[in-house]
């Protein structure tokens, strides 16, 4: 795992000011609780609990989809995990190199998958999934805290 952090707490001289941090993830067991435990830390570090579990919740979903996918297509590439904040609003940024673009599908009631991206649609106030050249993709969700619902 390999982890790049800018963890200062924004200068209340510059507002406008955000905070990131990445990680990059193999497609390994364990991958995907790494990133939510990631996710847990870096959101106390700054300051920004009152998001930690709807962002370790679309963490879990969309690296679980991400890890999935680059398993299914035996590939080496890390999943690259990236967190973004503002005053009070967190964007999720996973980043992997597997085709394809994840889709909502109807688990059923006993189903134990496709419910990821539903999940995330419920929580993030916006999320998207964009193809990039290189074959890869990225996908990324906004969450706001209660100042900006």
């Amino acid at each position: 795992m390999t982890i790049t952090t800018d963890r200062r707490p924004p200068d209340p001289q510059t507002p406008g000011r955000y905070r990131s941090d990445s990680a990059e993830f193999g497609a390994c067991p364990g991958a995907v609780a790494l990133a939510r435990l990631h996710t847990r830390v870096v959101l106390a570090a700054w300051d920004l609990e009152e998001l930690a579990e709807a962002a370790t919740q679309v963490v879990s979903e969309l690296m679980t989809n991400a890890i999935e996918a680059h398993q299914r297509e035996r590939l080496d590439a890390p999943v690259r995990l990236t967190l973004l904040a503002g005053l009070r609003t967190i964007l999720i940024v996973v980043r992997d190199s597997a085709a394809g673009t994840p889709r909502p599908e109807d688990a059923g009631e006993t189903g134990e998958h496709g419910r990821g991206l539903i999940i995330v649609d419920a929580l993030a106030a916006r999320w998207d999934c964009r193809v990039r050249p290189d074959g890869g993709k990225t996908i990324r969700a906004l969450l706001r805290g209660a100042r900006h619902a």
